[in-house]
């Protein structure tokens, strides 16, 4: 005897709450049974950003009460989304907007996609967390600029005592380094400043503030025409409830 029916449908939205997103991979777990839905049985976001799944796809389908947590991804970024949602009735509606998993891929994916070539000499930057690069070598560095992400700092600050709630605060590292010229060293500082700039105010949902209002560090070893300067920037995450730290 097949499973009743139990569907689950909405629209998926960018980072910035109000653009429709295609290509978002949705599926979903029932955590009441520990089942996820088949891969045959998820769904792919069309130009329109709707989904329908039904749950009856799941092996033991969903029952009044189960949990069952939505999950959309987007493959080749770092975009992801999870909505947990207790069953009732037949038909539940739930619209998702995206998020980053990670500060450290919110950044480099702003960098990225905000980067103005025409500011640096037409030509734009590896930009990669630095836990993706190996060795970098004056070698490669001859080749291609770098700009390189990483999270140095993660601290939880009460927003008073005996609150519920508490401010995150991630600090990360922007690291532009360039053996072409002192110059192209300028305009690679130059261009993350004005990209950072931009996104002072909500620069995703899931986050609240960056803060680019801090000194360049100067690391470079001009015995070897390297320019190396790095930008420390606070993210920070308002009103957490402090049992939930990441959704």
């Amino acid at each position: 005897m097949p499973n009743p029916s139990f569907v689950v449908d909405g629209l998926v939205y960018d980072i910035d709450g109000t653009t429709l997103l295609s290509g978002a991979l949705i599926t979903a777990i029932n955590i009441t049974t520990s089942e996820e839905l088949p891969t045959g049985a998820t769904y792919t976001t069309a130009g329109d950003g709707a989904y329908i799944l039904d749950l009856a796809n799941l092996a033991s389908g969903a029952s009044t009460n189960d949990v069952v947590l939505i999950k959309a991804t987007k493959s080749g970024t770092a975009k992801i989304k999870e909505k947990e949602i207790t069953i009732a009735g037949t038909v539940k509606t739930q619209d998702i907007t995206m998020t980053y998993y990670d500060p450290v891929e919110m950044i480099k994916e702003i960098l990225s996609d905000n980067w103005q070539k025409g500011r640096t000499d037409l030509i734009k930057p590896s930009i990669a967390r630095i836990d993706t690069i190996k060795r970098l070598d004056l070698k490669m560095l001859g080749t291609t600029d770098y700009v390189l992400v990483y999270e140095r700092s993660m601290n939880n600050v009460p927003n008073s005592i005996g609150s519920t709630t508490k401010k995150m605060v991630f600090g990360i590292s922007i690291d532009a380094r360039t053996t072409s010229s002192k110059l192209r060293s300028v305009k690679l500082r130059n261009e993350i400043d004005r990209v950072m700039g931009s996104k002072i105010i909500n620069p995703a949902s899931e986050y609240d503030i960056i803060n680019p209002d801090k000194d360049w560090l100067d690391l470079s070893n001009k015995s070897i025409s390297l320019w190396r300067h790095v930008m420390e920037i606070d993210i920070e995450k308002l009103n957490v409830t402090r049992t939930n730290i990441w959704h």
